[in-house]
């Protein structure tokens, strides 16, 4: 399935909650993206799920950007959920110690604090998930 239609769709179920609690909701789709492989139905009730209990959370005035993006080469696709609201606590690593690490030393939980170009942490918080592009032919 399109990583674009599958922003778009979720785009239509969160702006009007978006709408009511005061926060921008933007949609950014990297140009040239592979079909995905998964349940598009389950992929979709997650990202709004998450997208609708990110929000609730968030105060008025914040920005909301659902992101698709290559992530590892053209093979996986990144989907996100990405704030400047308020950003996890300092001591995020240590609560997560004993649970799952990445190889890249990440959380393992498709969770992290937002950072800019230069990798310094700033306010915000990101929410992903990753799917394998799907690489055969498109009919």
């Amino acid at each position: 399935f399109s990583p674009a239609l599958l922003l778009d769709s979720a785009q239509a179920f969160i702006r009007p909650f978006t709408e009511m609690a005061g926060i921008e909701l933007t949609v950014e789709v990297d140009e040239g993206l592979p079909a995905m492989r998964g349940d598009r139905a389950l992929v979709l009730s997650n990202l709004v799920l998450n997208a609708k209990i990110t929000l609730d959370a968030l105060p008025r005035g914040t920005r909301l950007l659902l992101r698709a993006e290559h992530f590892a080469g053209p093979s996986r696709i990144r989907v996100s959920i990405v704030d400047d609201g308020p950003s996890l606590p300092e001591d995020f690593p240590e609560i997560l110690s004993g649970f799952a690490e990445t190889p890249t030393g990440g959380s393992g939980i498709g969770v992290m604090p937002a950072r800019d170009a230069s990798g310094q942490r700033v306010r915000g918080v990101v929410q992903y998930f990753e799917l394998a592009a799907d690489a055969r032919p498109q009919a």
